[in-house]
């Protein structure tokens, strides 16, 4: 059973840890031991950042901080938004389709001529866009099944996509499949999921 598979197998904990989440928290005991992970990890220590991490997911797989330590030590590199930025920029993309809005953070980095559909049933914009942006506050399944993605935009072709949206292996799928429809040869389709 790998690190994954065990936040999957308690749906109600998450639940429960994104409710709390809400509200300002104390720091608890599995904080602390991610606080001593992380500083293994900044001081180079990788293996006994690893074992202490792995003792704090086998304690609570709904711990999501341990799960992105974990992630941070064995996929190096840098986050998805210095990356996002970088294909914004080398791109020059027209069209750009973002599933997964959030707060906008990441729909922010296009540039303020491209056109733009951002998708998310649930989304809090908290930066300023200056793209030429249109936001769906709908699921992604429901915007593909009501709309046509290139009317929306208002271009002929898609020239950037980024799937961010429900971190499900199967929905990232469907979110593919859905652009893909969109897609040329020149579509550049990126999933953070």
């Amino acid at each position: 059973m790998g690190l994954f598979d065990k936040v999957r197998m308690n749906p109600a904990k998450k639940n429960a840890a994104a409710a709390d989440n809400q509200q300002p928290q104390m720091p608890t005991a599995l904080d602390s031991k991610a606080d001593q992970a992380e500083a293994l990890i900044n001081q180079g220590d990788s293996k006994s950042a690893l074992d202490l991490l792995h003792q704090i997911i086998d304690q609570d797989p709904a711990y999501n901080r341990a799960h992105l330590l974990v992630a941070k030590v064995i996929m190096p590199g840098p986050k998805y938004e210095v990356l996002l930025k970088q294909f914004h920029e080398t791109l020059k993309p027209r069209s750009y389709v973002e599933i997964g809005v959030c707060t906008g953070k990441s729909l922010a980095l296009a540039d303020s001529q491209t056109h733009c559909v951002g998708i998310d049933p649930n989304f809090r914009i908290t930066v300023p866009i200056t793209a030429l942006a249109r936001l769906y506050p709908i699921t992604s399944d429901a915007f593909f099944s009501r709309y046509h993605l290139l009317e929306e935009l208002k271009l002929p072709e898609l020239d950037l996509a980024f799937i961010d949206g429900l971190h499900l292996f199967e929905q990232a799928f469907k979110d593919f499949i859905n652009i893909e429809k969109y897609a040329t040869k020149h579509t550049t389709v990126l999933i953070h999921d």
